[in-house]
């Protein structure tokens, strides 16, 4: 079973062997929400610092983004993105305290992954819009990927990885092969 306290300590959440998230009032003292959605036992559950999103990782290789709404008296919260990126149990998951809507993800596969919640704009009738989490930084099974960075003068790189960034248009390098077999590596074009 995992734990994690709501940010303002009024609610606890925790999860099962079977997938399901329970979330306890704790002013009360009666159960609240049950987060179905996971097929496999939780190991993971974070409250973002609004308190306004959960994160829960799991056994079955996913993570599930889930989001607070209020229905009339009722809270509810309503699963809007499942996080399908991983060879392995999903171990821990972490909002960061400083960027709103980034968290961290680290799984059995090696991977530690940074990835951002990006919100659309809802409807007239106050309906929250549509989610997507895009991964903005990540390393896996010894590959560092990032989106948006350029690379300059990089050396040791193998044939996978050369024939990898000659196939994502690594534009404006050459991809060549160093002398003496020490590794391959990048070189700037000669126009």
């Amino acid at each position: 079973m995992t734990l994690a306290y709501s940010p303002n300590d009024q609610q606890l959440a925790f999860g099962t062997g079977g997938g399901t998230i329970y979330l306890w009032d704790l002013q009360s003292e009666e159960p609240g929400a049950k987060l179905e959605g996971h097929k496999d036992w939780i190991r993971s559950i974070a409250y973002s610092p609004c308190g306004q999103w959960i994160a829960s990782g799991s056994r079955d290789w996913t993570v599930i983004i889930w989001r607070r709404q209020q229905l009339e008296e009722e809270e509810s919260w309503a699963r809007v993105y499942s996080i399908h990126a991983f060879f392995a149990t999903v171990e821990s998951v972490s909002w960061n305290p400083v960027v709103p809507l980034e968290l961290v993800t680290g799984s059995q596969d090696g991977s530690v992954r940074v990835w951002r919640v990006l919100c659309g704009d809802g409807d007239e009738d106050g309906e929250p819009g549509s989610v997507e989490v895009k991964l903005i930084w990540g390393s896996n099974l010894g590959i560092l990927c990032a989106d948006g960075l350029e690379l300059e003068n990089a050396t040791g790189l193998n044939s996978f990885d050369r024939n990898l960034l000659t196939q994502r248009g690594a534009v404006g390098l050459k991809i060549v092969e160093e002398v003496g077999g020490e590794g391959d590596g990048l070189e700037e074009r000669e126009e």
